[in-house]
């Protein structure tokens, strides 16, 4: 796959995100590991476990790399 989409807000406010270039500037283990804090800190088929800025900045790479 070489691009990959996201759709997010509603209404007018709608906009897309390239995905694909948030894993060229991050690398793929920063993204896969972003993915997983997401999920953890409540997307929409879960429920949250803490917050996302707490998940983004107590070293998610280290402690989320082997989750899941």
């Amino acid at each position: 796959m070489k691009e990959i989409w996201q759709q997010y807000g509603i209404g007018e406010k709608r906009r897309m995100l390239p995905l694909h270039q948030a894993n060229s500037l991050l690398g793929t283990p920063l993204t896969k590991t972003l993915i997983k804090a997401h999920i953890l800190t409540g997307d929409d088929c879960m429920s949250k476990v803490g917050t996302k800025h707490a998940a983004v900045t107590s070293n998610p790479v280290q402690f989320l790399m082997n989750f899941g």
